[in-house]
């Protein structure tokens, strides 16, 4: 049986008008650190800012669409020459399972780039994904942690969100 084109946007249109659905605007600010086998604190890093709207549809799962942007802050030296993250520019929609009422658990489907350097083809877009942790220290703040694999990099991640 053929679904009708209009029944995908006519069901997201009841869900996101849904009186159960909740949704706020979140800012994010993270440090990252790109795997590159020389240690945590050691290997490339970016700065990141996000922007995205998180949707509450059920009590303790959300989903929050949003944009990410970060910029390269430090390189190393390795037999490749130097490596630098350049920039990362990605889409994602964060998908959350709040465990209890201060720490909740997500997955990060994303598509977006890394550019970095002295890597060909490494600015190309392409899909990712991720794990993390986050703790609320009250309703409006909250820390995370993650692990992202990014244009098949291994990325640890830790920041601060802000709901407004």
């Amino acid at each position: 049986m053929k679904m009708n084109n209009y029944f995908m946007p006519f069901a997201a249109i009841c869900l996101l008008s849904s009186t159960n659905v909740f949704a706020q605007v979140v800012g994010g600010l993270k440090y990252s650190s790109y795997d590159f086998g020389e240690g945590v604190f050691s290997d490339p890093a970016t700065i990141e800012v996000s922007v995205g709207y998180k949707l509450t549809p059920l009590d303790n799962f959300s989903v929050t669409p949003e944009f990410a942007y970060g910029t390269g802050i430090s390189s190393i030296d390795s037999v490749f020459g130097e490596i630098e993250i350049n920039d990362y520019i990605g889409f994602r929609s964060r998908l959350q399972y709040d465990l209890t009422q201060n720490i909740g658990i997500y997955y990060l489907p994303s598509y977006g780039k890394l550019a970095r350097d002295p890597f060909v083809n490494s600015d190309e877009w392409g899909f990712s994904h991720g794990a993390g942790a986050e703790y609320r220290l009250s309703n409006d703040f909250a820390l995370d942690l993650s692990y992202e694999s990014i244009d098949n990099i291994g990325v640890w991640s830790v920041g601060i969100r802000k709901v407004f």
